[in-house]
């Protein structure tokens, strides 16, 4: 599945722990189930992404990133003067799922 997530100036999504997925894709291996978010504008001051500790600004539109997002506490904040826009994806991993993100992680562009 896919969303387009809008994050307007001033939203948080507090921080928590995903539990969609064990109903959505019940049938499906637990750790293969991946999230990928997709950073659709650039980043601007104010906004920000937390997973456990670590605290992640300051993208281009275009990268993208994956979590454990069945395990690690995750948040978002807004306090910028625009949205913040992003493309999540959420499925089953499958082989050609990790070869495609090890190119996009390793090269500048990918076949489809």
């Amino acid at each position: 599945t896919y969303t387009v997530h809008i994050q307007k100036v001033g939203q948080i999504f507090p921080y928590h722990i995903d539990f969609f997925h064990r109903r959505r894709w019940k049938d499906a291996p637990q750790d293969k189930v991946i999230r990928i978010q997709v950073m659709l504008n650039d980043w601007t001051p104010g906004q920000v992404l937390g997973y456990g500790n670590d605290v992640y600004t300051q993208w281009k539109a275009g990268e993208f990133h994956t979590f454990d997002h069945a395990s690690v506490p995750h948040w978002t904040a807004n306090a910028a003067y625009e949205p913040r826009v992003s493309l999540l994806i959420t499925g089953v991993k499958t082989l050609e799922t990790e070869e495609f993100l090890y190119q996009a992680r390793t090269q500048k562009t990918v076949k489809a």
